[in-house]
């Protein structure tokens, strides 16, 4: 009992001398998203069915972290205070089914069940990243696409589509709005090739 007295008067006494600071401030993070708006425009004539499956991403370009490479060391990091909304591949994988619908194909998502398909697409992203490179940077995009004939499974074409244009800003102002342009400039280049 006499130990418990003494704790609670030690714990009274030191109460006021010890400032223990629990909450601390959390840095800003800044989110940027791939999406763009899209308006649905009624189709006269569908030119084919198609089916897409899920986009596939890389380990590193399945995050919602956004990679700074530099060209000099090759080091790889992430740029600090800024993140996708969502993991890329989800967000690229949303624009090909809104194009697609937007120039008129009839689109299915996989599993495609007993659906009569005309070719098939499938995209993997190998690359998504800001490139540095002597003191510039560069948005750098690249896709894997491959189309196959629904009827037997057999390739039509394939293909690596990669993109890269320079920052109008800097890592500090909206960057967004340049990996939005290669996505619509790799979206096209695949719909060509359908």
């Amino acid at each position: 009992m006499r130990y418990a007295v003494v704790g609670l008067f030690l714990a009274v006494v030191f109460h006021g001398c010890v400032d223990v600071k629990i909450a601390s401030e959390m840095p800003k993070t800044e989110y940027y998203s791939l999406h763009t708006s899209y308006a649905h425009t009624p189709c006269k004539a569908h030119k084919g069915r198609i089916g897409i499956f899920d986009m596939n991403a890389s380990a590193p370009f399945d995050d919602t972290s956004i990679i700074l490479y530099n060209a000099q060391t090759h080091q790889v990091s992430y740029i600090q205070g800024k993140k996708w909304i969502s993991p890329p591949k989800q967000m690229l994988g949303l624009h090909f089914l809104h194009s697609l619908e937007k120039h008129c194909y009839q689109v299915a998502v996989a599993p495609f069940g007993t659906q009569r398909l005309d070719k098939i697409l499938k995209l993997s992203l190998l690359g998504l990243q800001v490139i540095e490179e002597n003191g510039t940077f560069k948005a750098h995009m690249s896709v894997l696409y491959e189309i196959f004939y629904a009827g037997n499974y057999s390739q039509s074409k394939s293909g690596i589509i990669t993109q890269e244009i320079p920052l109008q800003g800097s890592l500090e102002e909206g960057f967004a709005k340049d990996f939005i342009l290669l996505t619509e400039r790799i979206t096209q280049e695949i719909l060509n090739n359908l």
